[in-house]
Order: structure tokens, then C-alpha cells, then sequence
């Protein structure tokens, strides 16, 4: 039999299996909840790994590019729904009304999903702000359909998208609640929900389950979602672990879970995540069903929270000038630093390099803009390739709260940073998208791009750069700016 019909065949079973599969005890849809026993035949823990292999796990954004078509949630004006068959000039197909602040965009054909906060709780007539979710049929971009919306109160915590599925955490301050929404036919209906104690605090995915951060007073508390293949929309809280300590719920990427039902996280050594608590790397171990925590290993962080990065089986930590990198199997390690010059903000992991974006300079004197390239094919001894520095001023990104705005091209190696800087010399405001190029040795300065209004994501299409913000998608142009011709047709 050849390979590629024994792959068919194994997914055909490994399909059959997930159908075929026995109802979990306490149907979360019905509004109970119940705990799965461990299990306790290698076999059960296999087939459920089979299973969450056959699930998609969506990545969360506020642009998406989908062929030719280029989705943006913007707060002021919704859901955009660009053309940019031809990137020279993007051409408007449709606009989606949203009025908040938007927290996800996810696109999977046929559906497109978003979350965003309605301050002023319009969409359900009660005081405070809420949490509005809104599925949409994308089959036709110039007339997106609107399958459904539904509202939860306060703000979000996170969301996931796994297997077409969505799910959001929320609730009270003392009761997190995850809510599952699906699409039947052509109507968004509401899945299960399952509550745990604490205040929501994060909510990261995998093929396999969610795990739902929360913070209470005894502690933090880690649960272990698990998601029946057979029954979409359904939950069942496995196992639930308190930790001591505190979660720095404000951070991006300082949770993560895995396909071997494996949670990954940082917490302070205090409730209060005051600036001079360690940092603790726990690692907690679901998949033999109690929650074991395999490790607690303090990174000797004694400056607040540093920005953290997991990828894979690493989690890459920067703390002022420097990146640690930390192996997480089996026990969590710190196996290499690089020192660098800027002060880092953000960290992008990309094949055999770590990006860092990071500040250098002073408010009083002039603060710009860093970028560091850190060869990372050797994990104990990582190299800095070098650093480009660009700015006037006073210089800031939007990657330096968000990553996601790190745009690489894989064509060309070619990143793009959307900046504001102001100009003393001019006394005025300038916007755009700063190009560096990458390469073996040190990153160089290509064209800074100029816009006409603020950049919140620059995405390259087809060898072109089109900035997005404010509602608008336009095509950045080099005009007549010093420095290198910029070959990006």
C-alpha cells in the first residue's frame, strides 16, 4: 500500500473513531457540568489525541488576508472587507458595522467570526460595557451575511476558534464562564457553557481542549477543557489546579497549551504581580487527568513581568536588554541569553531567527525604534546578527504592544514595522511603515514608507506593501525618500 493511501486510511479511521466515540459524562450543552475520571487505558488517550489532530485551531487577529481578499477590524468604522487582486490599487468591497473596540478577527471560509466591546452595551440595552460576538457567511466578500450575533456581559478575557467552534471567556469577578458558540446551517446558535472560580483572567487552545486562566483568592486557577469530537459546541471540565502567586492578566502570550493536554504559563510570586516579584515558569500536566504541575521554576525576573514568546517546546523571554531562552521539556530550563541594545517590547519568532522590537533612548532626549535579529539556530549560544535603528524624535509601533504587527515577507525576508515618529525640525507628525531587510549578517534600513493617516498592520501582497488603519487599506509608495532603491514589485 503506498504511504499516501495509508495516511488516508489512518484519517478515515482515526475520523470514524472521533464519531463513533462514547457520550462524556454531564453534558455541558445542557447546562451541567462534569469532570472526566482519568484515564486509564493508554488506548483512550491515544484516540482522543487522534481526534484533536483532525481540528483546526484559528489564530486570532485584527487583519486577516484570505487569496485576494483582505478582512480588517477596525474600531471606528467594523469589519472591512478589502479586494486586493490588484494591491496597486485595493478596491472596497463591503463594510461590516461594529461600534467598539475590537478584541478578534478570525476568517475560515466559508465563516469569518469577530469579538469586539460595545462600551455602551447598544447591542443589549443594559448599563456596562459587553462582549458582542458575530458569525458571518463570507461566500460572496461583496455581501458579507450576517448569520448571528450574541452578547455576553463585561469584557471578554479571550477567545478561541477550534474545529469552526467558537468560544469566549467572561462572567463575574468571582465566576469565569467559557461559552461555546457553532454555526447549524446557516444561524449561529449557542454551544455549552461551562463556569470555574475565579475572576477570567486568559483562554488558550488547542487541537485537544482549552485551558481557562482565572484568579481568585487562593490563588490562580488552571482548567482543563476538553472538547467531545462528537458533539460540536459541548465541554467538560476535566481537572482544575490552584497555583499560588499571581497572573499577570494584562500580558499577551503568557499562556499556552498544546496538542498533549500540557498547560504553560507565568505567574509573579504574589497576588499583586507587584514590579519586583520573580517570575515563575508552571507547567501543568492535564493529560493523565488530575493536573499534575510538572514544574514551577522561578527565571529570576526581579523587574515586573518580562515579554514572553512560547513557540513549539520554547518560550523566549525578554527582560530590559536581554532574551533568555527557556526549553520547556521535559523540565522547564533557561538553556541561552543574548544581550542586546534596545530595551525589549516585543518578541517574533521566525524560523532559525528571534525578532526583537524594542526602544532605545530616553523621553527627555529621543526615544526610536529597534530592531534586533537574533540567530537562534543554536539555542545555548544565541547570536545577536545585529540591530537597525530607525526613528526621529520621538518614535513609536504598534508592534511594541502587539507582535501580530510585525509583517515579514517570506519572499523577499523584507519586515515591515508601521511607526509614528514626531519631528522636532518640522514640528509635525509623521506615519507610515519602516522596511529592514534580513539577512545572514546584520539587518539594514530599506525605504520608511510614508501614509497619510495612522498604521496599525503594514501586510505585504504579492511583493507590495498596503497599510492598514483607520478604516482604510492604501498602498505605501516610496517617494523620493534617501536611502536604497526599494525592489518590492
Amino acid at each position: 500500500m503506498r504511504p499516501r493511501t495509508i495516511l488516508l486510511a489512518l484519517v478515515l479511521v482515526a475520523g470514524t473513531a472521533c464519531e463513533t466515540a462514547a457520550p462524556l459524562p454531564g453534558d455541558s450543552s445542557s447546562g451541567t457540568q462534569a469532570v472526566r475520571p482519568p484515564r486509564s487505558e493508554p488506548a483512550a488517550a491515544e484516540l482522543g489525541a487522534a481526534c484533536a489532530t483532525l481540528r483546526d485551531v484559528a489564530t486570532a487577529d485584527l487583519v486577516a488576508l484570505d487569496g485576494d481578499v483582505l478582512y480588517h477590524l477596525d474600531e471606528p468604522e467594523g469589519l472591512g472587507v478589502t479586494d486586493v487582486s490588484d494591491p496597486d490599487r485595493p478596491r472596497e468591497l463591503a463594510r461590516v458595522a461594529a461600534v467598539g473596540s475590537p478584541i478578534a478577527l478570525y476568517v475560515r471560509p466559508p465563516h469569518a467570526w469577530i469579538a469586539y466591546v460595545d462600551w455602551d452595551a447598544r447591542a443589549s440595552h443594559a448599563p456596562g460595557a459587553t462582549t458582542v460576538i458575530r458569525a458571518l457567511d463570507i461566500r460572496v466578500p461583496e455581501r458579507p451575511r450576517i448569520l448571528g450575533e450574541a452578547t455576553r456581559p463585561g469584557i471578554a478575557a479571550g477567545t478561541a476558534l477550534v474545529g469552526g467552534v467558537f468560544y469566549v471567556l467572561g462572567g463575574t469577578p468571582a465566576r469565569a464562564t467559557t461559552t461555546a458558540f457553532r454555526i447549524d446551517g446557516d444561524r449561529l446558535v449557542p454551544g455549552g457553557d461551562v463556569s470555574v472560580d475565579g475572576k477570567a483572567a486568559a483562554l488558550a487552545a488547542s487541537p485537544s481542549g482549552l485551558a481557562a486562566v482565572t484568579v481568585a483568592d487562593r490563588g490562580v486557577h488552571v482548567a482543563w477543557i476538553d472538547l467531545p469530537q462528537d458533539r460540536p459546541g459541548a465541554m467538560v471540565v476535566r481537572a482544575e489546579r490552584v497555583l499560588d502567586g499571581g497572573f499577570p492578566a494584562w500580558e499577551r502570550d503568557v499562556v499556552s497549551a498544546d496538542e498533549g493536554q500540557s498547560v504553560r504559563l507565568l505567574t509573579c510570586a504574589t497576588r499583586a504581580c507587584r514590579p519586583d516579584d520573580d517570575t515563575f515558569v508552571r507547567v501543568v500536566d492535564f493529560a493523565g487527568g488530575a493536573g499534575e504541575v510538572r514544574a514551577s521554576v522561578p527565571i529570576g525576573v526581579a523587574r515586573g513581568v518580562p515579554v514572553a514568546r512560547f513557540a513549539d517546546d520554547w518560550l523566549y523571554i525578554g527582560d530590559g536588554t536581554r532574551v533568555r531562552i527557556v526549553k520547556l521539556h521535559p523540565t522547564p530550563r533557561v538553556v541561552g541569553t543574548a544581550h542586546l541594545e534596545g530595551n525589549v517590547a516585543a518578541l517574533r519568532p521566525h524560523g532559525d531567527r528571534l525578532i526583537a522590537i524594542g526602544t532605545a533612548g530616553t523621553p527627555s532626549t529621543r526615544v526610536r525604534v529597534v530592531l534586533e535579529d537574533i540567530d537562534v539556530r543554536t539555542p545555548s549560544a544565541p547570536r545577536l546578527r545585529g540591530t537597525a535603528v530607525f526613528g526621529d524624535d520621538w518614535t513609536w509601533t504598534r508592534a511594541s504592544d502587539d507582535d501580530r504587527a510585525i509583517s515579514i515577507d517570506p519572499s523577499s525576508e523584507l519586515v515591515a514595522i508601521p511607526f509614528a515618529t514626531w519631528r522636532a525640525k518640522g514640528g509635525r507628525y509623521a506615519t507610515g511603515a519602516q522596511l529592514v531587510a534580513l539577512g545572514e549578517r546584520a539587518p539594514g534600513l530599506r525605504d520608511a514608507l510614508p501614509a497619510e493617516g495612522h498604521v496599525e498592520r503594514a501586510v505585504f501582497v504579492r511583493g507590495r506593501l498596503l497599510a492598514v488603519g483607520g478604516g482604510t487599506v492604501t498602498t505605501l509608495e516610496r517617494r523620493g525618500a534617501a536611502g536604497p532603491e526599494l525592489n518590492v514589485r
